[in-house]
C-alpha cells in the first residue's frame, strides 16, 4: 500500500522545497532525494494531501 509523504529538501544555498510524494516506503523516498545536502521525510497529514491536490501542486509518485 502506498503512503503519502512530505519531503522537504535543501535545493540550493538558501532555498528549501517541499514535495508531496506517493510511495510504498519512507526509505524509497529518502533514496530518491539523497542527492540533496539535507532531506526530511515524514508522513503527510490528510489536510496536507488535500491542500496539495486542491491547489494543483505537483505530486511525485515513486
Amino acid at each position: 500500500m502506498k503512503i503519502w509523504y512530505l519531503v522537504t529538501f535543501k535545493w540550493s544555498k538558501n532555498m528549501y522545497c517541499t514535495n508531496l510524494v506517493l510511495t510504498d516506503s519512507k526509505d524509497k523516498a529518502e533514496k530518491h532525494y539523497e542527492k540533496y545536502e539535507w532531506v526530511s521525510v515524514r508522513e503527510a497529514d490528510e489536510w496536507e494531501v488535500n491542500n496539495y491536490r486542491n491547489r494543483g501542486m505537483p505530486v511525485v509518485e515513486l
